[in-house]
């Protein structure tokens, strides 16, 4: 035969009535915190002064945040209970414990995470900071080439007009000696005619 003796539950729970109690439900690890101020035999509980205790993932990896929420006055159907136990004064100092600890890590964690982000903002100042040194040595030398081209065009154009002016210049000369030349020739054939004319007078 076995051993198993069962325990009527109910003289353990009319024990808690009047105490702090801890009540968690089958769903999401949600818990109650309260004091028990009654109970019935299908083990349905009220509590007064409830706070609601809710876990989430804290930020660092593998390790829970606690929060509580108090909501007052509650009533607790029996089907949705896990487990209720009594809760004791060593809890809730170890409780308050717990919660400086995470306050400190969340700090330390905040505190990280703004020097990072002060990190990244210096880093994007320097990037910025040499684009646009980059992009001020980009526009100097287009300033550059552009006044380079410029005075390469200007010297070209007074080439060009030093050579226009040379050949105006040689066109000119070659005029003028084609003019003289022309004077000579006129000045010879009329010698000629001259001479001619003498030379019928004497005949």
């Amino acid at each position: 035969m076995s051993n198993f003796h069962p325990v009527n539950p109910k003289p353990f729970i009319k024990s808690l009535i009047g105490k702090q109690v801890l009540v968690r439900l089958k769903w999401n690890k949600t818990e109650y915190k309260g004091q028990l101020a009654s109970t019935d035999n299908y083990l349905n509980f009220q509590l007064d002064d409830t706070y609601e205790i809710s876990y989430e993932n804290n930020k660092a990896p593998g390790a829970m945040k606690k929060q509580e929420e108090l909501i007052g006055n509650i009533f607790i159907r029996c089907n949705n209970v896990l487990f209720v136990r009594e809760w004791k004064e060593e809890e809730a100092e170890a409780d308050t414990e717990i919660q400086a600890e995470t306050k400190v890590k969340d700090n330390e964690m905040d505190v990280e995470m703004t020097e990072n982000g002060d990190k990244k903002e210096e880093t994007n100042d320097l990037s910025k900071s040499t684009s646009s040194t980059s992009n001020s040595r980009a526009t100097s030398k287009l300033t550059k080439d552009d006044n380079t081209a410029s005075t390469s065009k200007e010297n070209g154009r007074k080439e060009d007009e030093e050579e226009e002016e040379k050949s105006t210049v040689t066109t000119k000369s070659t005029i003028e000696v084609s003019k003289q030349q022309g004077d000579s020739t006129l000045s010879v054939e009329s010698e000629n005619v001259q001479v001619q004319e003498v030379e019928m007078k004497d005949s």
